[in-house]
């Protein structure tokens, strides 16, 4: 789809181009200091090391998510001295990768609407505002709790309810959207055999 295909590239330019400076300031910064000062406690690394209370407010499920991304660019930046800029990339890279996730998630949850996921969420200007101006990470819990609403339509719901505490785990007011699925299960006649399985 070209229109897809545009939004791509658009957003692979801006994921270059542009650094948030939220990122900046509390992500970016904080993931280089985890690279090269490994520890289990980073938090507490940073602090000391930075004297920033504000660095990566989010907890180690957020951390590993990032890292593997982050981690690629910075040894592939490091022989040109652009490390920490590659970092950046990369970091940024994992919020593309996961909003195509959803993208793809959405696909398989809304068979045959091609052109209505694209155009109400892939070209979406909030989730392009929050995710490639701004910086926000709001688009890895929304991606995994839309895994995991694909598992319950699939009625795999003990794997579906794996992911609800993932989301969960990278971001704790997604706590808030737990009611939904167990009141959806409970009154589903068809379904309320799963409820046990998911909690």
């Amino acid at each position: 789809n070209l229109i897809f295909l545009v939004l791509f590239l658009i957003k692979v330019f801006f994921i270059i181009f542009l650094v948030p400076s939220i990122q900046e300031k509390w992500f970016i910064d904080f993931i280089n200091n985890l690279i090269n000062n490994p520890t289990l406690d980073p938090w507490s690394n940073y602090l000391l090391n930075s004297g920033n209370t504000l660095g990566f407010p989010y907890g180690p499920i957020m951390i590993l998510i990032f890292l593997p991304f982050s981690l690629l660019f910075w040894i592939l930046g490091s022989p040109f001295g652009l490390q920490d800029y590659a970092l950046g990339i990369g970091f940024r890279f994992t919020l593309l990768f996961f909003d195509l996730i959803g993208y793809l998630v959405l696909s398989k949850l809304l068979v045959n609407k091609k052109k209505e996921i694209i155009f109400f969420y892939w070209l979406s200007p909030l989730i392009f505002y929050v995710t490639y101006l701004y910086g926000q990470l709001d688009i890895i819990p929304t991606t995994i709790l839309l895994i995991a609403y694909l598992y319950i339509y699939k009625n795999k719901f003990q794997i579906s309810g794996y992911l609800f505490g993932l989301a969960v785990a990278t971001k704790l007011s997604v706590a808030l959207i737990i009611p939904f699925p167990i009141i959806y299960l409970w009154q589903n006649k068809r379904l309320s055999s799963g409820l046990k399985k998911f909690i």
